[in-house]
């Protein structure tokens, strides 16, 4: 979202630059009292194991992070064709496509 990351550039924000100015931001404790595992932040008291491990580096473009993994959800081989749909703003068709193929709760 613009409003969480106004400076996010698909083609140039890099996952650390996702993780320090939006997901860190997002779950830290209003009264500055240390942060939470964003991932906790589900709504769900309920812990379930992953499905699959994700390794990234940090200076990876996240678009490439997130469209890799999406693409392994999908059965994918390769994922440049999910990073033209998400530069393309496409975000509903994929979240359909996760949906459809039953990967939309896939843990990883």
């Amino acid at each position: 979202s613009v409003a969480v990351m106004p400076a996010y550039d698909p083609q140039r924000s890099t996952t650390s630059d996702v993780v320090r100015q939006a997901i860190i931001p997002l779950s830290r404790r209003k009264h500055g009292t240390g942060g939470t595992a964003y991932a906790s932040m589900s709504g769900s008291d309920i812990q379930v194991a992953p499905e699959c491990m994700v390794t990234h580096a940090w200076s990876m473009l996240f678009i490439d992070l997130v469209a890799a993994v999406v693409s392994d959800a999908l059965g994918y081989s390769q994922y440049a064709g999910i990073v033209e749909k998400l530069v393309g703003g496409y975000h509903e068709a994929i979240q359909v496509d996760l949906q459809a193929s039953g990967a939309w709760h896939k843990r990883y």
